[in-house]
C-alpha cells in the first residue's frame, strides 16, 4: 500500500465563447471524461480551438504539463472543440470548413500533446451546431 495521496482525474476543455454552445459542449465533455467542473481546466475564446491554435497554445501547453505532473499515471484528457451554426471567430465560413480547421487541429494536438503507456491522455473532439455535437476521440476506445 502506498503513502501517496490519490491522485485526482485532470482535464483540459478549449472551445468557443458562444454562449449557444458553451454548456452542451462542457456537459458532453464531462459526460465522456466521467469528470466534474473542478476537475478539468476550460480555456474559451472566439473561434474556439481552431481560432485560438495559432495564437494562444500557452494554455494547453500550461495544462498539458500539470496534466503530467498531476496524474501521476492516471489517464488525463484534453478535449478541442469549435462549433458551426455561424461562428463569430469565423463568420461567413460554413460549418464544413469550421470542422475540418477543427480536425486538423485536433490531429496536431494528438501529436503534441502525446500519450504514453506511463501517462496517458485522451484526445476529445467536440464539434456543436443547431444540430447536435459530433465526437470522436483518439484513442478511439479504451
Amino acid at each position: 500500500m502506498s503513502n501517496e495521496p490519490e491522485r485526482m482525474p485532470l482535464g483540459f476543455l478549449q472551445m468557443c465563447i458562444d454562449k449557444r454552445f458553451h454548456r452542451a459542449i462542457q456537459q458532453k465533455f464531462e459526460l465522456e471524461t466521467r469528470l466534474l467542473t473542478n476537475q478539468y481546466w476550460l480555456h474559451a475564446d472566439v473561434g474556439g480551438t481552431p481560432g485560438l491554435a495559432k495564437d494562444r497554445p500557452d494554455a494547453a501547453d500550461y495544462c498539458y504539463r500539470k496534466l503530467i505532473e498531476a496524474t501521476g499515471g492516471g489517464a488525463g484528457h484534453m478535449g478541442w472543440a469549435a462549433h458551426g451554426s455561424n461562428c463569430g471567430g469565423f463568420e461567413g465560413v460554413d460549418d464544413a470548413t469550421i470542422l475540418s480547421k477543427l480536425r486538423t487541429e485536433f490531429e496536431q494536438n494528438v501529436t503534441r500533446y502525446p500519450s504514453t503507456s506511463s501517462r496517458p491522455i485522451v484526445h476529445h473532439l467536440f464539434f456543436a451546431t443547431a444540430a447536435g455535437i459530433t465526437y470522436d476521440r483518439v484513442p478511439r476506445s479504451q
